[in-house]
Order: C-alpha cells, then sequence, then structure tokens
C-alpha cells in the first residue's frame, strides 16, 4: 500500500492503523535480498522473541536449508545493509509451513539496531479465534517499510489461513500481527493474484511441531525403597546434578549459566511440569512418564542419561539431534534400561560416541539402523557391558574417520551374533579389548578389518571362551607395540593361524595365549624376554 507515512491508514474493513504503531515495530522488519543460481531472491524477514531466544523468521522459499553455509544480505530501516551467515547457528526449516527461523547471536552485527516482536500465546486456545480479527502486516519489499492491513477470512486447515491484506511482490515473510495486541499470530508466504487471496501459516505450528520433534519421553521406574529419595532423571551436568556451585570452567561450552540451562530443558513428569532441576523427590512407587523438552537445538548431549539408573524406557523418535557433536556417554550406566528407540535418531554431525551405551546391562535389542557415523572418530567403549544384547548389527555403519576402537564390545557377555562385516578399520590406532569377555560369540568375522596402524591389541579376544574359529590371516601388525592377554582365556580355539602375523615391534606379549588351548601355527617372534617362561615352542627372540 506505500502509505506508512500517513497519520492513519483505513482500509474497507475501517481498521485504523496509527504511526505510533508502525514507529513501534518497525525495528523489527527486514528486507532480504541475495542471489541464488542467478536468480534473484527477495524477501521480507521479521525478528521475534521466543522463550527469550532471539530469531529472524521468514518463508522457507525465500530461505531454505540449502543455504546454510551462506551469507545473506538483509537490510534494516534506516540502516546500512548487513549480512548474517548462516552456518554455526540454531537454523530450522518447516516446508510444510513455509517457514525458516534462524537464531540470532548476541554477537551478530544487528543485534544492537533491531526490535522483536511477541507471539500471541493464546493460539493455544485454537485458531478459530483470529477470524475475522483485525490484523496488519508491515513488508519490506520495496526501498521503504509498506502497512497493509485487513483480516483473516478463512481457515484451511490445522495450520493455513487466507486473509485479505494488499500485498506486494517480495513481501514474502510478512508477519501477521494482531492489531490489539500488537503480537504476531502468523506469516504471509503466497498470494493468487487472479483470485485475489492471500495465503498465510500460524506461527503457533512451529511451537507444536518444536514440542513433538525436539522431546524426549521415557519411564522412569520407582521401587518403594526409593521413595522419598531424591532420584537422578537427567545428568546432562554433573556438577549441578551433584548440587555443587556451577563452575564456569567446568560447565560445558554449550551451557554458559544457570539461566541458559533453564532455557534450553522442560522437564515433565507424567503431564506435569517440575520445578527446575535434575533431582527429584518421588513420592509414590510405580512408572512415571518423564518428558525431556529441549527448546533449543543441541550441540553436546555429553553424560545426558548418565547413571540414570531407574529409567526402564526412552523414545528419542522424535528428538531433533542432527547438531550433537558430542554424545559421549549419553545413555552411560542407564542399567535398568530395557527399551530404547533410536529410529528416527540423527547423529550425521556426531564425531564422540565413547561410552555411548556403556553399562546398559538390561538392553537386549539395539536397532541402529538409522546410524550415521560418517564423521566418527572416536567409539571406545561404545557397547562396553550391554551384557544382556544378544545380537547386534552395525552394518549401515561407515567408521572410515574412526580411530579408536577399544573396549567397543568389552563384556557383552550374551551376544551371539555380531555384524562388523562392513567395518572400516583404516585409521584405527587402538583396539585394547575390543572383544574381551563377548563369551558367547562362537565366530568374529574380521575378514574385512585393515590393521596397519594399530598399535594395542591386548586383550582383544581375552576371555572369549565359546569362540570356535577366529580367522586372522588378514591382519596386518606390523606396528603392533603390546599383544598382553590377546588370546588369554579363548578355551573353545582348536586352532588359531598366525602365519601372517609381523611382531618384531610387539614388546608386550606377558599372557597371550594364557588358558588358550588352540594349536598355534606360527613361532611368535618379541622382543619381550619377560615371556618366555611356560612358552616354549611357540616363542623366538
Amino acid at each position: 500500500m506505500g502509505n506508512s507515512r500517513t497519520e492513519e491508514i483505513r482500509t474497507n474493513n475501517s481498521c485504523k492503523i496509527s504511526v505510533d504503531i508502525i514507529f513501534e515495530t518497525r525495528k523489527s522488519i527486514c528486507n532480504i535480498n541475495y542471489k541464488m543460481n542467478n536468480e534473484q531472491i527477495n524477501g521480507t524477514g521479521f525478528f521475534m522473541l521466543v522463550n527469550d531466544i532471539k530469531y529472524l523468521v521468514t518463508n522457507y522459499h525465500v530461505i531454505s536449508e540449502t543455504l546454510i553455509n551462506n551469507n545473506i544480505k538483509i537490510k534494516i530501516w534506516n540502516k546500512k545493509e548487513k549480512f548474517i551467515q548462516l552456518n554455526n547457528r540454531n537454523y530450522k526449516c518447516f516446508e510444510k509451513l513455509d517457514i525458516t527461523i534462524i537464531e540470532l547471536k548476541d554477537t551478530d552485527e544487528i543485534i544492537n539496531d533491531i526490535d522483536f516482536l511477541d507471539y500471541d500465546l493464546n493460539y493455544v486456545q485454537g485458531y478459530k479465534q483470529y477470524i475475522n480479527k483485525d490484523i496488519f502486516t508491515l513488508q519490506y519489499a520495496k526501498d521503504q517499510i509498506d502497512v497493509a492491513s485487513g483480516k483473516i477470512t478463512d481457515i484451511l486447515n490445522n495450520y493455513e489461513f487466507k486473509h485479505n491484506l494488499d500485498t506486494d511482490f517480495g513481501s514474502s515473510g510478512s508477519p501477521i500481527i494482531l492489531h490489539n495486541a500488537l503480537k504476531v499470530i502468523g506469516i504471509h508466504k503466497s498470494s493468487d493474484r487472479m483470485e485475489a487471496i492471500n495465503f498465510g501459516s500460524f506461527i503457533g505450528e512451529i511451537f507444536k511441531y518444536n514440542d513433538d520433534n525436539n522431546c524426549i519421553i521415557g519411564e522412569i521406574y520407582i521401587k518403594k525403597e526409593d521413595i522419598g529419595k531424591e532420584i537422578q532423571i537427567i545428568n546432562s551436568y554433573n556438577e549441578y546434578c551433584k548440587k555443587k556451585p556451577l563452575n564456569k570452567k567446568n560447565i560445558k561450552e554449550e551451557f554458559k549459566n544457570e539461566k541458559e540451562i533453564k532455557e534450553i530443558i522442560i522437564i515433565e513428569i507424567n503431564n506435569k511440569k517440575i520445578p527446575f532441576s535434575y533431582i527429584h523427590k518421588f513420592e509414590k512407587e510405580g512408572v512415571y512418564q518423564i518428558k525431556y523438552k529441549f527448546n533449543k537445538s543441541l550441540t553436546n548431549s555429553y553424560m545426558l542419561f548418565n547413571n540414570c539408573s531407574n529409567l526402564i524406557k526412552l523414545d528419542l523418535s522424535k528428538f531433533d539431534g542432527k547438531n550433537i557433536i558430542n554424545m559421549y556417554g549419553m545413555f552411560c550406566d542407564c542399567s535398568s534400561l530395557t527399551n530404547l528407540s533410536l529410529s528416527n535418531f540423527n547423529t550425521q554431525n556426531a564425531i564422540n560416541m565413547n561410552n555411548m551405551f556403556k553399562n546398559c546391562k538390561s538392553l537386549t535389542y539395539l536397532d541402529l539402523s538409522n546410524f550415521n557415523t560418517h564423521n566418527v572418530k572416536y567409539m571406545n567403549g561404545m557397547f562396553h557391558n550391554c551384557s544382556s544384547l544378544i545380537s547386534l548389527d552395525l552394518s549401515v555403519f561407515n567408521t572410515e574417520n574412526v580411530i579408536y576402537m577399544n573396549e567397543m564390545f568389552q563384556s557383552c557377555s550374551s551376544l551371539k551374533n555380531l555384524n562388523i562385516s562392513k567395518l572400516i578399520t583404516k585409521n584405527v590406532v587402538n583396539m585394547g579389548n575390543m572383544f574381551y569377555g563377548c563369551s558367547s560369540l562362537t565366530n568374529i568375522d574380521l575378514s574385512n578389518f585393515n590393521t596397519e596402524n594399530v598399535a594395542n591389541m591386548n586383550g582383544m579376544f581375552s576371555n572369549c571362551s565359546s569362540l570356535i574359529n577366529l580367522d586372522l590371516t588378514n591382519f596386518n601388525t606390523q606396528n603392533v607395540s603390546s599383544m598382553l592377554n590377546m588370546f588369554s582365556g579363548c578355551s573353545s580355539l582348536a586352532n588359531l593361524d598366525l602365519s601372517t602375523f609381523n611382531t618384531q615391534n610387539v614388546y608386550n606379549m606377558q599372557k597371550m595365549f594364557e588358558n588358550c588351548k588352540a594349536y598355534i601355527t606360527k613361532s611368535i617372534k618379541t622382543k619381550d624376554s619377560k615371556i618366555l617362561n611356560g612358552m616354549n615352542g611357540i616363542i623366538k627372540i
């Protein structure tokens, strides 16, 4: 409409927009302008404050996930053009809603030049309340901010609506603002010029979507003897859980202070929000439902559920883990966990999976078919002491970047089927205790293993007491320095062909074949003179 400089704007709906309102809101609007594949993109965006988190909001068709590593040029009212680098920040796209939200940082150049709109919390009462209510939008499609006013005329489905605002080309991404409350209820996304109809999406759907897709649902069983005691229900940060003063030097990078931790996670027990604490007193015996709601994408899930020994069920099918880099000990010591749903768990950016499932002693089944491990470097202790696991299929794992696999399957004593035939081990340097105590395995297929860089094979097959066959003829041991206890306790192994082993750099072979009855087909050379006793016919110097 282009009338933002007048005293008052009157539409055919008799809605009046005063100049004061325009002045109040214009610093929360921006123009978005850039080129992509030689195509000029022009749209409007706005700044919104949600739970103390600051966002730039626009349409998905204006900024999609394909731009994540790009600079986006925006223009703020009465300011020069500014750039926002999109990578390394919380950046979510909702294609169905045609909405993109990008978290702003306090270090962003624009942060002191803009204002933020609030959204209308009444959306939880339903969207029909907004039909025929006075609304307006601020659009920054041209050289100035223009105002249009009107009404929502119809609701098409549970997230989309029609409105009669007079919009310009380039107004995509403009906020739909409730006139009487000055709060955002929706976003303009498209127009049908032939039918003179405009379409938008309700902003409230973002937060419903976040609740559904950034939530972990669990069950916790409280025994009679635990009633009235303080039970740990989540342990992301040990210093806080132990009720020690927050030490800024020890708090992980993502959480700078207690206030920020409160903003990131909400905990509900039986659908009732509890006061902020990772420790809770349960008053009755029985099973409780726990909801862990995250209103920010985590990059660090270090020890997240460590020692949550009362947890019996965890469903992560609605949790967004795509930005998590560190998964160290995420479920470590969840000793009562019998059901862990990871079917939609996104691990595409994970680097560290050390001790991820360590001591999950009650898990009998683990579906990891959706895991993306192409960035992972650390898998040591990943399944350590998952003593009830019967079968484990890692055929989808890409381990080309993994360096450490020591203790990876240690003490998986019930494991009968282990598919690791496609593991890539060319960069692994440590396989110490890798299969230690896998006492139910009768065969391990290592035909694809590349061990040319491995230095440590201590206890690698120790106490694999059911092993009948073990083909290591493809092993390259030229860089191995220690084979301590490597085959000790392999009491069912009848034959062991080590004809390809190069052991001239091995310094420690103590108890290498202790309680191993296998016939050794190759004399072993060693620099460790301490192990000659009892090894006649096997050792040469």
